[in-house]
């Protein structure tokens, strides 16, 4: 979830679902524990993704993950929410496969995009091809800065090992007007 931003939690009691969205950060600069596990030498750089981050952290004892996870000095505060809507930083519920997460210097909060979306297979893999997706900025993230951008997969077994595959690269548009808040911000 600190790297996510908010996530749920599944009480097995009652079978009730609980999501707890973001509420603040320490401040600290992130560090990414899949380029740590790069630079050591422990997952290649073309096979990282939240899976193998997982399957490296599976196999290893408890006191190598937990140093792993503290090479990260920065922390994600949550708090419960009272719906189980995911809500972006824009405050607007996230659609699955429609909003994304951007720098706002250059996406500014609500900015509507045209982007080439790489189609992956069941496995992660590249499958060369593109999909044309209109989306909308609606989010932020740690990571998220200059032209990386996160889309919004949805909830789920299915959604987060697609969201953990895709480090991919396609094109994108910005749509909107030439003046006014989503306008072009290097003019």
């Amino acid at each position: 979830m600190d790297v996510q931003g908010s996530g749920f939690v599944h009480y097995g009691d009652d079978d009730r679902l609980q999501y707890l969205g973001y509420s603040g950060k320490n401040g600290h600069g992130y560090v990414s524990i899949g380029r740590v596990l790069i630079e050591r030498g422990e997952v290649p750089k073309a096979q990282m993704s939240m899976q193998a981050i997982k399957d490296w952290a599976n196999r290893q004892p408890e006191a190598n993950v937990k140093e792993l996870v503290e090479q990260n000095p920065s922390y994600v505060f949550f708090e419960r929410r009272p719906t189980n809507d995911v809500i972006g930083a824009a405050g607007i519920p996230l659609l699955p496969m429609a909003a994304v997460a951007a720098d706002k210097s250059l996406l500014p909060m609500g900015t509507p995009i045209l982007a080439e979306v790489p189609l992956l297979d069941k496995a992660g893999n590249w499958t060369g091809k593109h999909q044309l997706r209109l989306l909308i900025a609606l989010d932020v993230g740690g990571a998220v800065k200059k032209g990386h951008l996160d889309l919004y997969h949805g909830m789920g077994e299915k959604a987060g090992i697609a969201a953990g595959h895709y480090k991919h690269f396609g094109r994108v548009w910005k749509l909107g007007l030439h003046h006014g808040p989503t306008a072009a911000p290097w003019i």
